[in-house]
């Protein structure tokens, strides 16, 4: 059997005309030719997704195979429409018939199969959410909740299971646009397509590189930061570069193309500005590889059409559409990362379930086996949508179907509302909004005016009440300044996208600080992160990396830059006179208390153990030691909430059937209030 017989045969299967990234198909022989390489380019892009997300350090840059999609995707479908535009013979009814056949069936499969197994794991404020997301991946709009909601990078991103759709969603939104553009420009101004193609490519280019420094999630998510991508594969397809006859030439611009692929998969990391410059390189490497394999094949593309790299890339949208709910399942249902031999078993799995996917759902709509003609198409489309709409309307109304759990569980499932109370609310982020004026209150704020603040970071935003009640009751009241993921430490940075207003942040509060009407700081951080560059046991997430004038970016210097802060803050706050008082280090459970609490009730099965004072002590060792060593230099006050929280034996999750976080390091309303007394003690100073 010839290499080429599979993909040969399947590209010639009647009505399969065209082939799109993130939904990826065969290409057509009615465009410019059948491409195996291409097909085999698929494999290069989706394989490094399906490494990247099951966990394997040696793809940290994996998820730049949605830009090497992006790229196929704008080379293959102009190639396919424009011709048709210039005949005359392009319609779009005709279009968004092919969409809808290539699209839909796969993707409404693994939504309702997501629905039902979500059913059966999730706990109700989850599955509440998934409902939203439900909605939004039905009306290809999962890019704008996603973009409202966090970032792909995200810890807590790493539970949703239709996370992956938002790029779905990127693409429908440009070909909502891409048709009725190249329809307008041809009929009106045909000689300026190219160049006004190249310009739109290039002002979007510009806006993806102001938006990576200024917004990153708006570049990561929203459509008009990822055009470029998308029109730099178009460009390929209106010819807009010249052939290239030099088989050597081409040859050097292949290899160097999916050299650039590798080095981004590679490379970059999620701390990586991204998309931005970075982007360059697997699209501009996508687009070499493309553009040296017109004409005459060279050896990269014939390395991309062997017949497993074909095959992968024929079944590659399905299996991009199924590996992200199956590796999420699988965190839920264990309540903590997946290990490698389990990452393997996943991806074994994800590509059994792909092809049977790509054979069974996805092939009997393309070959029109399934809704042989327009009208019946559309009917089952449209109750599909109208469905998944519904259950997800349903989900929200009736805030996650919290009566599939037991009555216990649905009360362990609630704690998590904790960490979305009025208190909480009060954190700040924007820099500017860190003024004595504009800052929640805490304590008697009718009988008191305020004369400390509380400073810290998302621990600090949950000691919130804690200090309050404590500040109420000593007839005190203060400012809070808190932001997540900004240590309350002065001259300290950190590298993460997310967390580039931290410096700005630091500096507002430190203004604040420094008021003549404030004579006491308290501040409260998550002190062994800071110290150890590292989150504790099953939680979600990378290293932490701080940075300060002195240190590289390592993992391995937090220690040192940690110590040089707090001794920096410190210096400052006592040159104003200030009276110091430190929260000291929250003990860590590592597992979500409420979630595993309730879907331990709710199976009867033991998922986690809360850890024991050793384990706390282990943990926390370093960070301590530096406290009690400043505390002994500099006289101020300490307290320690895991006197209060540990018992002998472990660091209590729950007591009497209440749950003391809220999630797997944050204290819950019943947390909090058990270090009132403590906490009451540094404000009666």
């Amino acid at each position: 059997m010839s290499k080429f017989r599979l993909s040969e045969k399947l590209s010639a299967i009647k009505n399969v005309p065209e082939s799109i990234p993130l939904p990826i198909q065969p290409t057509s022989e009615k465009t410019s030719g059948y491409r195996p390489d291409v097909d085999g380019l698929r494999a290069v892009a989706v394989l490094p997704v399906l490494f990247y997300h099951a966990g394997f350090k040696a793809f940290s840059g994996g998820f730049v195979g949605v830009d090497v999609f992006f790229v196929v995707s704008g080379f293959l479908i102009t190639s396919l429409i424009l011709p048709e535009t210039i005949a005359g013979k392009f319609s779009i009814l005709n279009f968004y018939e092919r969409r809808i056949r290539r699209i839909f069936p796969a993707l409404f499969a693994v939504m309702f199969v997501t629905l039902g197994v979500s059913s059966l794991l999730m706990w109700p404020l989850a599955f509440k959410d998934f409902g939203h997301s439900l909605i939004a991946a039905t009306i290809f709009a999962s890019n704008f909740f996603f973009y409202t909601k966090f970032g792909y990078f995200d810890a807590t991103a790493e539970s949703r299971p239709l996370l992956h759709t938002w790029s779905l969603a990127v693409e429908e939104q440009f070909y909502i646009f891409f048709p009725i553009y190249l329809l307008i420009v041809w009929r009106w101004f045909p000689r300026a397509m190219k160049p006004l193609t190249a310009i739109i490519a290039v002002l979007s280019f510009g806006v993806s590189l102001y938006q990576v420094a200024n917004a990153p999630m708006t570049a990561f998510y929203l459509p008009v930061s990822r055009t470029w991508e998308l029109l730099l594969g178009a460009m390929l397809a209106m010819k807009i570069f010249p052939p290239m006859n030099s088989h050597k030439l081409r040859t050097a611009l292949a290899a160097i193309g999916l050299g650039l692929i590798a080095l981004a998969v590679g490379l970059l990391t999620h701390h990586s500005p991204f998309p931005g410059a970075y982007a360059l390189l697997p699209c501009v490497g996508t687009f070499l590889v493309i553009y040296a394999g017109i004409g005459q094949p060279t050896p990269v593309s014939r390395f991309l059409s062997k017949r497993w790299l074909v095959f992968t890339g024929l079944i590659s949208y399905s299996l991009y559409l199924w590996h992200w709910p199956l590796i999420v399942f699988a965190e839920v249902y264990l309540m903590r990362d997946i290990n490698s031999l389990e990452a393997w078993a996943i991806i074994a799995l994800s590509a059994a379930v792909a092809v049977l996917s790509w054979k069974f759902v996805e092939q009997p709509f393309r070959t029109r086996r399934f809704a042989a003609n327009r009208r019946s198409l559309f009917a089952l489309a449209g109750a599909a949508m109208a469905m998944a709409l519904l259950f997800g309307w349903g989900l929200e109304y009736t805030q996650g179907l919290p009566r599939r759990m037991t009555r216990e569980a649905r009360k362990f499932a609630l704690i998590s509302e904790d960490c979305h109370d009025r208190r909480v609310s009060c954190a700040v982020i924007k820099p500017e909004d860190v003024r004595f004026d504009r800052l929640c209150v805490l304590g008697a704020s009718e009988t008191a005016k305020p004369d400390f603040v509380l400073w810290g970071d998302s621990h600090g935003e949950f000691v919130a009440d804690t200090v309050s009640q404590a500040a109420t009751a000593a007839n005190r009241s203060g400012l809070q300044i808190t932001s997540e993921g900004c240590p309350p430490i002065l001259g300290v940075t950190r590298p993460d996208r997310n967390y580039r207003h931290c410096p700005a942040f630091t500096e507002a509060a430190f203004k604040v600080v420094s008021d003549p009407r404030i004579r006491q700081v308290i501040i409260s951080a998550r002190w062994p992160m800071w110290n150890e560059g590292t989150r504790y046991r099953f939680e979600n997430g990378g290293a932490i990396i701080l940075n300060d004038a002195e240190a590289p970016t390592s993992q391995t210097a937090n220690r040192e830059v940690l110590r040089r802060g707090l001794i920096r803050t410190l210096d400052a706050l006592k040159g104003l006179g200030k009276q110091i008082s430190i929260i000291g280090p929250i003990p860590e459970i590592g597992w979500d208390v409420p979630t595993v609490s309730a879907l331990e009730s709710w199976h009867n099965r033991k998922i986690h153990s809360a850890p024991t004072v050793s384990q706390f002590h282990e943990r926390n060792q370093n960070a301590l030691q530096l406290l009690r060593e400043l505390q002994s230099a500099y006289g101020f006050d300490l307290v320690y909430p895991h006197e209060v929280l540990c018992n002998q034996e472990i660091c209590r999750a729950v007591e009497d059937k209440k749950p003391i976080y809220c999630d797997d390091d944050h204290l819950s309303i019943f947390g909090r209030s058990l270090l009132v007394p403590s906490v009451k003690q540094l404000l009666l100073k």
